[in-house]
């Protein structure tokens, strides 16, 4: 990992903490809290469980397994 990503990465872990000690932070806030701009995504993407997936990737997963027709990805 890259010295500069890894910074990023224990400032959230710093910064996020403090912000939470009290309540949920809301995720609009985020960004202002952490001060790091959010990972651009293609409107293809969507939440399943804690996770960002890219529709059209997953797709593309699942065609290449051979298991197409017996799993499907719904957006």
């Amino acid at each position: 990992m890259p010295r500069a990503e890894l910074e990023s990465v224990l400032l959230v872990v710093e910064r996020l903490p403090p912000a939470a000690a009290h309540g949920d932070v809301p995720g609009g806030q985020l960004p202002a809290i952490i001060a790091l701009e959010p990972l651009a995504g293609s409107p293809d993407r969507i939440l399943a469980d804690p996770c960002w997936v890219e529709a059209a990737d997953a797709h593309t997963q699942i065609a290449d397994s051979g298991v197409v027709g017996m799993a499907r990805v719904s957006t």
